[in-house]
């Protein structure tokens, strides 16, 4: 009987010893930035496959069209961390957002800004997704270039 006990005893100390080490190291974890995702990618490495859904590569939209949503998918998905990164064709002022779910959407102000630096110039939008832990790593990564045309629907 005190056996028994005893066996109970160190099992839960050792649960609670798990639950506590895994605590640990999920707070001790910095969050984690666009510059601190931006620092890991390597543009001339190779990642797996990140499949930007939505908008397609080359879409040309409209002066007065609402913000898309941008949707992606990837083969076999470890991130809890994508980083939406836009570059202009000047090189100043990129837009970098990081988010938890494969889907995002500029905000008013971030899409008046990318359709005003788009207009009649490609803008190239590059998605990375990230698993985060200890150390952060890319996994994936997928690019597509967009524009807006001067003419209105």
């Amino acid at each position: 009987m005190h056996k028994s006990v005893a066996y109970l005893t160190l099992g839960v100390c050792a649960a609670f010893i798990a639950i506590a080490a895994t605590l640990f190291i999920f707070s001790s974890t910095p969050d984690l930035s666009a510059e601190d995702v931006l620092a890991l990618y390597d543009k001339d490495s190779t990642y797996d496959n990140l499949a930007i859904q939505y908008p397609l590569d080359q879409t040309l939209f409209p002066p007065d069209i609402v913000a898309p949503t941008f949707r992606w998918e990837e083969d076999r998905s470890v991130a809890e961390t994508w980083l939406v990164s836009i570059e202009f064709q000047d090189g100043k002022d990129r837009i970098h957002v990081l988010t938890g779910e494969p889907a995002w959407t500029p905000e008013p102000e971030q899409w008046d800004s990318i359709k005003t630096r788009s207009l009649e110039n490609d803008v190239q939008v590059t998605i990375l997704s990230v698993k985060r832990g200890i150390t952060a790593k890319i996994h994936s990564a997928g690019r597509i270039t967009i524009r807006t045309s001067q003419d209105e629907v």
